[in-house]
């Protein structure tokens, strides 16, 4: 079945792509004749497969050409996604045209021609306002309000990141700005929700490129969970033993008493299924070892069982996961499978607060989204 999936899979992605190869080179002829087709279909053809040669042959070049071919590959996909839009909505305007003539006395060859031309060069403008977007780093700030007193503390400032996705795309030099934007907000308490970094990434270049997490200034220190691309590059061993080296603190479906003032709970992501065999633990499991008089703060990647979280006593949850969308139209499928996939929403005394992301996954650009950092000013009850 696996392999059926996969066969038909390549089918459709070559489908695609000759039926996108076809079109412009047609457009491009009816401009500029004189285009020599096969150059052109071998250099269309080796950015079809960019994606591929820089993902699975990088060990055959040097790490900066299976990067760029990588980086071409990803905005490849992001291309073919929206031409396909253009090309539905110009086979739709010819279906009503067929049955309901209204562009009879118009050049077909030469209206789709310009169509194209257009498209391409709409095409273009997404690509740089959405490469703009995700280079260009936005605070997302919430202010809530629990029905707890927090011991001692008046305000709790907690800064969330999640999405990083370090590693080809996102490297050392961005994370120093993550980190320095952090720190600028003076946080008591900083969380990490997963996928700090890709699932295709150099491990021999990936501590040199985290390592401007461990000066993350806090007064509670920095808790992190697991996302599904840390299980999908099946490095979960070896993030493990970078966030020990970085200081920072793992919860793998585990609890934390900070100072004995508030819990942090964070949840295995529920990848660790597909790829251990083993289910998380149940968020009743963890809140029953917490003394619910106190903050409790879930972390988990993926923000699914809510209704679950709420009646566990959970306060305050963040997530990631969704990038909400990353690009329209995709944050319509995000938007309509979760009950929230950006943003605040509160049900009773349970709080959750869905991040963007940080960074990106395949093409690095973002439309309808915007790369983030949260940070929550959590207020208590006073005595």
């Amino acid at each position: 079945m696996i392999y059926a999936i996969g066969i038909l899979s390549i089918f459709i992605f070559a489908g695609v792509n000759l039926y996108i190869g076809k079109t412009i080179l047609e457009t491009f002829k009816y401009f500029i004749p004189s285009i020599n087709s096969y150059i052109y279909w071998v250099i269309f053809v080796v950015i079809v497969l960019s994606f591929f040669i820089g993902r699975f042959l990088k060990k055959f070049m040097p790490e900066f050409i299976s990067r760029i071919f990588y980086l071409i590959g990803c905005y490849w996909l992001a291309v073919i996604l929206y031409f396909m839009i253009a090309a539905i909505i110009f086979q739709t305007v010819n279906l009503i045209n067929y049955f309901l003539p209204f562009l009879n006395t118009v050049n077909q060859g030469k209206m789709k021609a310009v169509f194209y031309i257009i498209s391409m060069t709409i095409i273009c403008i997404i690509l740089i306002i959405g490469t703009y977007n995700a280079n260009v780093i936005r605070l997302a700030k919430y202010n809530l309000q629990v029905k707890k007193n927090i011991d001692g503390i008046e305000k709790l400032n907690v800064v969330m990141v999640s999405d990083i996705h370090a590693g080809r795309i996102v490297g050392k030099n961005k994370l120093e700005k993550l980190v320095k934007s952090i720190n600028s907000l003076g946080p008591d308490l900083a969380i990490l929700a997963g996928d700090v970094i890709d699932d295709d990434v150099n491990l021999r270049t990936l501590e040199s490129i985290l390592t401007p997490l461990k000066n993350i200034n806090t007064a509670y220190g920095v808790y992190a969970v697991f996302g599904n691309h840390e299980y999908i590059g099946k490095n979960t061993r070896y993030m493990t033993k970078i966030y020990e080296r970085l200081n920072i603190k793992l919860l793998v479906d585990e609890v934390k008493n900070v100072d004995d003032r508030f819990y942090i709970i964070g949840r295995n992501d529920m990848a660790c299924k597909s790829f251990t065999g083993k289910n998380r633990k149940d968020i009743f499991q963890l809140t029953d070892k917490c003394d619910k008089t106190k903050l409790l703060i879930a972390v988990d990647h993926k923000p699914v069982e809510l209704e679950n979280c709420k009646n566990s006593g959970i306060d305050v949850q963040f997530s990631g996961h969704t990038h909400r969308g990353q690009f329209y139209p995709l944050n319509l499928i995000t938007k309509r499978k979760f009950k929230i996939d950006w943003g605040y929403l509160r049900d009773c005394n349970f709080n959750i607060i869905v991040s963007s992301g940080f960074g990106t996954w395949g093409p690095p650009i973002r439309v309808h989204s915007k790369s983030e950092i949260v940070q929550v000013i959590l207020k208590g009850t006073v005595n």
